[in-house]
């Protein structure tokens, strides 16, 4: 019975001692879990590891708003400790985005451990580069009746490629201050939005909560238009309406800021 005894304490002990040898450590540095980042901002991550076992793989996965999912490094290692660096550069979001940086090891035995750092990424305020001297003809004039917003070029009508035209009755010599969008864009009024410090952060908010029509009229010296191709955000502010004898020279004269 003694030695029964000695026996199950000699397997507990052996049992333990190889429990406590096994190990698996992940450091990361900066410490910090949280952080808020503008974006382009440089974070040198340390990424240190050790195990009992040769560690065969280190890497760092990134998650978007807990949706989209990329692997930014990994590396095949060999040895029981590593150190290694990880230089992530904020990306370019146009709106506050969460994103989750998960730091991995795997060792041998095919043991895990995980760290995760979450960043709050804080678009910079940037303002909008303007453009100016747009000039868009009636359409009852021979000159250019329709404009590229994104290109910044006056077209005709005809182009399908123009965002604005004019809406002028072609029988009448009294400019209509009506524009149409043959691109099917939706257009919002605001005169007093802060045209001179506008960001894009600004005129997106502004759009979305704005009522929007799929036409422009009345339109006056200093008006504010702010409407959307694509995912880009334009504002426009019109200079002068000239509505002069006949229509050959009735135009619009306007500046255009856009992010570029």
């Amino acid at each position: 019975m003694k030695n029964h005894f000695f026996l199950i304490v000699i397997i507990l002990f052996t049992s333990c001692s190889k429990q406590n040898n096994e190990f698996l450590n992940l450091n990361i540095s900066p410490a910090t879990q949280y952080d808020i980042r503008e974006v382009g901002d440089i974070i040198n991550y340390i990424i240190e590891s050790s195990s009992n076992v040769t560690i065969k793989q280190i890497g760092v996965i990134e998650i978007i708003n807990n949706s989209s999912i990329d692997t930014l490094f990994s590396f095949n290692a060999s040895e029981n400790e590593v150190k290694q660096s990880f230089i992530y550069q904020v990306p370019d979001y146009s709106d506050t985005t969460n994103v989750k940086l998960i730091f991995y090891v795997k060792n041998d035995n095919n043991e895990y451990l995980e760290r995760a750092k979450l960043i709050t990424v804080v678009p910079k305020v940037i303002l909008l580069t303007e453009t100016t001297g747009h000039t868009m003809f009636s359409n009852n004039s021979t000159e250019f009746n329709s404009y590229n917003l994104i290109t910044g070029t006056p077209t005709y009508n005809s182009d399908t490629t123009s965002h604005i035209s004019d809406n002028t009755d072609s029988i009448t010599d009294i400019l209509s201050r009506k524009w149409i969008s043959m691109s099917g864009l939706l257009f919002s009024k605001n005169n007093s939005f802060d045209y001179a410090n506008a960001t894009r952060e600004t005129i997106k908010n502004t759009y979305n909560s704005s009522l929007k029509k799929e036409f422009i009229d009345q339109i006056s010296d200093n008006d504010i238009i702010i409407t959307k191709i694509d995912n880009n955000y334009l504002i426009l502010k019109i200079i002068y309406v000239i509505d002069g004898v006949g229509s050959e020279n009735d135009r619009y004269i306007f500046n255009i800021k856009n992010r570029k």
